[in-house]
C-alpha cells in the first residue's frame, strides 16, 4: 500500500496506484492532445503540475490554475499560472474560456 497525502486526508491506495501526474501525462498522450488546463487546490496536485511542465517540453500548451483558499498549500500557489478564489473562481474561469466575451 502507498499512502497519497491530501488536504487534511491522508489516501491509502494499492502501490501501483498511479500518481496525478502519471494520470495527466497518460491521458495528454493517449488522447494526443495538443493542451491541457489542469486545476488544483491540494498538495498532491503539485505532481499533476509538475507533468504539465514536462509536457510543454514536449510541445504541448499547458495551464496551471490554482484554486485559492484557506488551506491550499503556498507551494500550489507558487507552482500555477492563474490563481482564482475558491471553486466559484474556477467556475468564473472555465465560463470565460467558454463564452469569451
Amino acid at each position: 500500500m502507498t499512502i497519497l497525502p491530501g488536504k487534511m486526508v491522508l489516501e491509502l491506495a494499492p502501490a501501483a496506484t498511479p500518481g496525478k501526474g502519471a494520470l495527466v501525462r497518460g491521458t495528454v498522450r493517449s488522447q494526443h492532445l495538443t493542451a491541457a488546463l489542469y486545476a488544483g487546490d491540494d498538495r498532491a496536485d503539485l505532481d499533476a503540475f509538475a507533468a504539465l511542465d514536462r509536457l510543454v517540453l514536449e510541445g504541448v500548451v499547458a495551464v496551471k490554475v490554482g484554486v485559492g483558499g484557506a488551506e491550499t498549500p503556498a507551494e500550489l500557489v507558487a507552482a500555477a499560472d492563474v490563481e482564482v478564489n475558491g471553486p466559484a473562481g474556477l467556475l468564473a474561469l472555465l465560463a470565460e474560456l467558454v463564452e469569451p466575451d
